[in-house]
């Protein structure tokens, strides 16, 4: 019977001792399920993933929150507003606010800012949102949109040059698409209009709208590029070009213009064989119905009879420069001489210094002479 007793009580310690370590183990099991719980729903709070987009942010991946496609135009790529971008962030603390919440659209905006100044507005939301421990309720966020916008303000660019050339923004031709207005008409060819359309005019570009300074270049008719700086003011780039750019001239071409600068003054000296009859010795120089032709034909008339007899003269300090191509059919120089004459009636010498731009024009394959301007004319006589 004792035998017996001594049996069940050790089966029952046996029993016991089962019963407290599953106890034990199911508290365990318990705890640990409820500290998951507990961790997830603090892990699932929005700050940790707004925690995480402010560390992507300072390292520089912002395009995998931006998409610079948005930002990019045909002068500054993703890849350029990508780098102006991080550029801008380096040394700043990223740092976030929220702004507002909905609750009833399970969403928070939280505002992100790089030393106080705002980059962007982010939008998270929560979803598959479930309740734990009976009074727990937990979702997962994620960020439904992000709009970020380049708080620096952009920067423009207002170039006027002739037609005639080529402006380049960062690399890209600037185009009728860019002007500010119609392009101007410039005085200097208003009688070169007479035979041609075919003028320079000024034209005015702008673009706005660029993260950083862009690169302007203005090139020749030979795509050469024309030093010639912009200058900035308040984000905004200005560059004027009123003159033309200057070039070698052919030796030809500058010994045609030199020999008829030289006839044309010798015409209106008497000079040349035939000038008291018509305008014959100068008319292969210009087109047909040339108002310089009606000027030397009303002279010759008028007045080439008053000009005193003399010498012959007597050319020197010739030159011919300031050579400007327009385009493969118009030109312009200028001429300059002195022109010496011994007056055979007062047997006094008359020096005439002068200094002419000549435009000429190609004409059924001849170079003829549009326009004359004036632009020094002294005379003295000793």
């Amino acid at each position: 019977m004792e035998e017996q007793k001594k049996t069940n009580w050790r089966g029952f310690w046996k029993v016991y001792f089962v019963i407290l370590l599953l106890l034990a183990l199911f508290w365990a099991a318990l705890i640990f399920r409820v500290y998951n719980l507990l961790e997830g729903y603090e892990q699932s709070q929005p700050k940790y993933l707004m925690n995480h987009i402010v560390e992507v942010v300072k390292s520089g991946e912002v395009d995998r929150y931006l998409n610079f496609e948005e930002y990019a135009t045909k002068f500054e790529s993703k890849e350029m507003c990508r780098e102006v971008f991080r550029e801008y962030l380096e040394n700043k603390e990223i740092t976030y606010r929220l702004l507002s919440e909905n609750v009833g659209n399970y969403s928070q905006t939280y505002g992100l800012y790089a030393d106080d100044v705002k980059i962007a507005d982010v939008i998270l939301g929560e979803y598959n949102v479930r309740t734990i421990l009976s009074f727990f309720s937990i979702g997962d966020w994620t960020m439904e949109s992000a709009f970020f916008d380049y708080p620096e303000e952009r920067n423009a660019v207002q170039i006027s040059v002739p037609s005639i050339y080529t402006v380049t923004v960062n690399g890209v031709e600037l185009t009728e698409k860019e002007y500010l207005s119609q392009p101007e008409k410039m005085t200097q060819f208003q009688y070169v209009e007479e035979y041609t359309t075919n003028v320079p005019k000024m034209v005015t570009y702008r673009v706005e709208g660029f993260m950083d300074k862009p690169n302007i270049q203005v090139l020749d008719l030979d795509g050469r590029a024309i030093d010639i700086k912009e200058t900035w003011d308040n984000g905004e780039a200005l560059l004027t070009m009123n003159d033309f750019v200057t070039e070698d001239m052919d030796s030809d071409l500058m010994q045609m213009a030199l020999d008829n600068a030289i006839r044309y003054s010798n015409y209106f000296t008497r000079d040349l064989e035939g000038a008291r009859k018509s305008v014959e010795p100068i008319a292969d120089m210009f087109p047909e119905g040339s108002y310089f032709l009606e000027i030397a034909d009303q002279y010759r008339r008028r007045d080439m009879w008053m000009f005193n007899s003399h010498k012959t003269p007597v050319f020197s300090n010739e030159q011919v420069n300031n050579y400007v191509r327009y385009s493969d059919e118009l030109f312009s120089c200028e001429v300059s001489f002195q022109k010496e004459m011994l007056l055979t009636q007062t047997r006094t010498i008359r020096r005439d210094s002068s200094n002419t731009k000549f435009f000429y024009g190609l004409m059924d394959g001849e170079w003829k002479i549009f326009d004359i301007i004036s632009l020094v004319s002294e005379t003295i006589e000793e």
